[in-house]
């Protein structure tokens, strides 16, 4: 059982590491990834992950070989609560999203960013996949707020994070890392930040954190989001 949710919390992360990238021919490896994962039994339903996830494991064209998307992921983790909410996606369970941030996960530039129609900034797609091939009745917050830090955001955390969240996706690498504190010891910025990703761990539900990294599309600097 715990494989096989792993193996459903990976295709997520793959899904979202090639979520900005232009589409191309897809690499062959990932047809047998694909059989592999689909044929594996969903814990507490009747059903394989192929079925449960239906087009969205299935219909999706990965740009990047396998052995490069798994580069981009820096520390995986026990993957233990990430695994727990994909299952009860999968078992048509109630899960809460919430996405904490700065500019970049509310849009920034994004020329219509979490509009009510046709929004095209980074966490309004994401919202819009997820409750398309997944669930729709999956809860989606954005709390993100332009030019704050984690610490201001872990500081007044209970008036951007509710106790029922299951997902929290945090982006802070904008604004964290204009000030990076590089000291090995007495780092304030990393205690911080530990002490902020905590408060979010220690919420009643116990929900999963998934840190994320925001690649640009300059040469140089941060990316700020879509602006097509």
């Amino acid at each position: 059982m715990a494989r096989c949710c792993s193996a459903c919390a990976a295709a997520l992360v793959l899904i979202f590491a090639s979520f900005s990238l232009v589409q191309s021919q897809e690499p062959a490896e990932y047809a047998t990834y694909r059989s592999n994962l689909a044929s594996m039994l969903v814990p507490g339903a009747d059903a394989t992950v192929g079925q449960a996830l239906g087009d969205a494991l299935t219909g999706w064209e990965y740009t990047l070989p396998l052995e490069f998307v798994r580069k981009g992921q820096a520390y995986m983790g026990p993957s233990t609560r990430l695994r727990r909410v994909m299952s009860d996606l999968m078992a048509g369970k109630p899960v809460s999203v919430t996405v904490l941030g700065g500019s970049i996960s509310t849009g920034a530039v994004a020329s219509r960013k979490q509009a009510s129609t046709d929004p095209n900034d980074l966490w309004s797609l994401v919202r819009i996949y997820m409750q398309k091939n997944l669930d729709d009745s999956i809860s989606f917050s954005n709390n993100a707020r332009s030019a704050t830090r984690s610490y201001i955001t872990s500081l007044c955390l209970e008036k951007f994070l509710d106790d029922t969240s299951d997902l929290v996706f945090v982006e802070f690498i904008a604004n964290d890392g204009s000030e990076m504190d590089l000291s090995y010891t007495d780092n304030q910025k990393a205690r911080f930040f530990e002490r902020f990703l905590r408060n979010i761990l220690k919420k009643p539900r116990a929900p999963a954190v998934v840190m994320m990294q925001v690649r640009s599309r300059r040469r140089h600097g941060v990316g700020l989001g879509s602006q097509q």
